[in-house]
């Protein structure tokens, strides 16, 4: 079965998480996406934490490899003006431009969506910077951990009366998915009209789809959300609890007397869960720390798989609290090929996730796993902008392709 962008063109100026896990989709389903990368000036992402036991290097990050299944590297020197000449070749090869620098980077080269336009006159181009293209903040440089913060998700993450609490970078893996939807449209715009399109995608705007009631409550109530913890103001109990072995755990959720009496019933009915400060969802919201320890008292002295299993049969929302390696072993992602393997050069077996989603008319398995820095310069060179092997080898000998 042919892939869904099997016929799509990428030309990926991105770095770091979120442009690369647009771009991933993209890969992933089929598309040629061809990443400009440099030697002299490395994805940071490359050197993040290497994969399994393996010693820090540019190409044994596990992110980076999760994050880049199925693109091209190629190896450009943009700080040159033949460098950049090559870039703009292949911008008239590809149908989709993408980059999330910070303003300024893109023109500084010469690569505005008019300066592609000049050579190919329905190119689609997306930035994702930051705070976007416009506005009084859109020069502000940041990564996702600054980017959580500016957008508010900081101060609504941790526990009352305490520091906020800075979670994973959250904007890099919510403006991915609003860029993708842009991009697909721009396509069919494209397809319907003969015209390209610049779409400009701020990740700090995206993220606050994500603050709506936050948002509204301030808006309309006048009121700041602050931290509260693992608590809710609609369900008690409502918190991961801490279970047999080392650092396990399960969530659990109460919002209803039917919960209530199912979690009751799970526990063998305690004499303590017929108090009756324990019987209504208010009088256990006020009781709600003593609440906890008395089911921790209870989901302690079993695995977290035991007390999601005992309590979702009961109809009682649980689940187990996974970490990176289960989640890889769990045998529901193993049924429906989730996670797929491939064999790299430096880390040895890599994993990687495929798209989420399945069709009866495609492949969605991921093609290939990530490349090492410039393992598909001679083929972008040869193959995709058919230069002779004169060209590219001087281009190689210049330092160009570096």
């Amino acid at each position: 079965m042919k892939r869904l962008l099997h016929d799509v063109k990428v030309l990926d100026f991105s770095w770091m998480i979120a442009g690369p896990f647009a771009t991933k989709f993209f890969s992933d389903h089929g598309a040629t996406v061809v990443k400009i990368e440099t030697v002299k000036r490395q994805d940071v992402m490359r050197h993040f934490q290497p994969y399994k036991n393996n010693k820090p290097g540019a190409n044994r990050s596990g992110v980076w490899a999760a994050m880049n299944s199925g693109k091209y590297s190629m190896s450009l020197n943009l700080g040159s003006p033949k460098g950049r000449e090559v870039a703009m070749k292949l911008a008239v090869w590809a149908d989709v431009v993408i980059e999330n620098y910070a303003p300024g980077t893109m023109q500084d080269w010469g690569f505005t969506y008019e300066d592609f336009k000049k050579v190919n006159g329905d190119i689609i181009m997306i930035s994702m910077s930051s705070l976007g293209q416009t506005g009084p903040f859109s020069h502000y440089h940041g990564l996702g951990f600054h980017l959580q913060g500016f957008a508010g998700f900081n101060q609504i993450t941790g526990f009352p009366g305490r520091e906020p609490f800075g979670s994973i970078a959250y904007t890099d893996f919510t403006a991915p998915p609003f860029a993708v939807t842009a991009v697909l449209g721009a396509l069919d715009y494209r397809r319907r009209t003969g015209k390209g399109v610049y779409v400009d995608n701020s990740q700090v705007e995206a993220s606050m789809h994500f603050l709506g009631p936050t948002l509204l409550d301030g808006a309309v109530n006048g009121r700041d959300t602050m931290r509260n913890g693992n608590y809710s103001n609609y369900a008690a109990p409502h918190n991961a609890y801490k279970c047999n072995g080392d650092d396990r755990w399960c969530a659990i959720a109460v919002f209803t007397d039917a919960h209530w009496n199912g979690l009751r019933q799970a526990m063998g009915d305690p004499a303590w869960s017929t108090d009756q400060k324990f019987a209504t969802l208010l009088s256990r919201l006020e009781h709600v720390k003593e609440l906890d320890a008395h089911v921790e008292a209870w989901t302690s002295q079993r695995s977290p798989e035991q007390v999601m299993q005992t309590l979702q049969a009961l109809s009682v929302p649980a689940g187990v609290v996974n970490d990176g390696r289960r989640l890889v072993e769990d045998p529901n992602f193993a049924a429906r090929g989730f996670f797929q393997t491939f064999d790299h050069p430096e880390i040895g077996q890599a994993v990687t996730r495929r798209s989420p989603v399945t069709y009866s008319n495609a492949d969605s398995s991921v093609p290939r796993g990530a490349p090492v820095l410039g393992q598909d310069t001679e083929f972008v060179c040869t193959k995709i902008l058919n230069m002779s092997d004169e060209e590219w080898l001087g281009l190689m000998e210049s330092g160009i392709l570096a």
